[in-house]
């Protein structure tokens, strides 16, 4: 059995062979957490950031379609928020590290935006609030987790002195050992 087969039969997938990564100590890939692995949250800060991009690309359709001189500049400049919208939330549903950052931008982005329409337009509320469940998703420990996303200094083993026999340095808070 070649060395590929081994490696697939084992679980752990490499470049070397197209595949996208290792497979990380918690039992699965840090690119793509299997579909049981993924957290709700990531599955619906992803999912939101899907429905944004749709709702965008309606508006660009609506831009394209609409009378005057700026309709086909701002209908592309939407299609292409839309286009930018569903890569980073296919992206954030495959876990990509990357992706956490367009997806929460892209949120403060609409909930600031959708937020400034409401006291004129109540029904700006609704993507108001897809904008804020998608950051609150995004930000959620079990996605930071699943993203691998938690490991910082508390993470990493302490550093071991580099004299073991050596005795402590004094302090400044009186505990110097006496003169003499």
């Amino acid at each position: 059995m070649k060395l590929a087969g081994i490696c697939a039969a084992l679980g752990v997938v490499s470049r070397r062979w197209g595949g996208r990564g290792v497979r990380s100590p918690r039992g699965y890939s840090a690119d793509v957490p299997s579909a049981s692995i993924r957290p709700p949250s990531l599955v619906i800060a992803a999912g939101l950031t899907v429905v944004a991009a749709v709702f965008m690309a309606v508006m660009a359709v609506l831009a394209f379609t609409a009378r005057g001189a700026l309709g086909a500049g701002v209908g592309a400049a939407l299609l292409g928020w839309a286009a930018l919208l569903a890569w980073a939330g296919t992206a954030f549903f495959r876990g990509r590290r990357w992706s956490r950052g367009p997806v929460v931008a892209a949120g403060l982005l609409h909930l600031a935006s959708f937020a400034n329409f409401v006291p004129s337009q109540p029904l700006a509320l609704i993507p108001a609030a897809v904008a804020l469940g998608t950051v609150v998703a995004a930000v959620w420990p079990a996605t930071t987790r699943a993203l691998h996303l938690d490991v910082g200094p508390a993470d990493t083993a302490p550093a071991e002195p580099a004299d073991r026999g050596a005795p402590e340095a004094p302090t400044d808070r009186g505990d110097a050992p006496p003169a003499g």
